[in-house]
């Protein structure tokens, strides 16, 4: 895998992303599953809200990280669940746009694929209709101040 289409950076993941990851695990047989937010700044990741688990164990943990670009434009990334000793290692390459990263598990612990895609809101904030739906609103106060009597 490489990316011709985007020149990737530190920068190209920048900010707070979805991350979905799916596959099955090397050892036990069973799935490998993860979702949560995660938060990329200039080369290291932070998440405080991960959920999933492998084969049948489950739960909600905290993760760090780092992430490097490599020689063929495609990135790097490794990620430390809270409680883990095997680090996650992925590689992946971003849209043109920037907004979305697919790739691969490559530290053998499982088969399996991760999907990046950005934020339009940050964790903690509430979502509504319009949100979900792209459209940001802005605050009741600045309507009101732009309105005429």
């Amino acid at each position: 895998m490489s990316c011709v289409g985007k020149q990737s950076t530190t920068a190209t993941l920048s900010g707070y992303y979805g991350i979905v990851v799916s596959g099955t695990a090397q050892a036990g047989g069973g799935g490998k599953y993860l979702s949560g937010s995660v938060y990329f700044n200039g080369g290291t990741l932070t998440a405080t809200n991960v959920n999933g688990g492998i084969n049948s164990t489950y739960g909600n943990t905290t993760a760090t990280g780092t992430y490097t670009v490599t020689s063929n434009n495609t990135i790097s990334i490794t990620m430390n669940l809270a409680g883990q000793t095997t680090a996650q290692t992925y590689i992946v390459a971003v849209s043109e746009a920037g907004n979305e990263a697919v790739g691969i598990e490559t530290d053998g612990t499982a088969i399996a694929t991760i999907d990046i895609q950005s934020q339009l809101q940050l964790p903690g904030t509430p979502y509504s209709n319009a949100s979900l739906n792209g459209i940001i609103q802005p605050p009741v106060e600045a309507v009101k101040s732009t309105s005429t009597m």
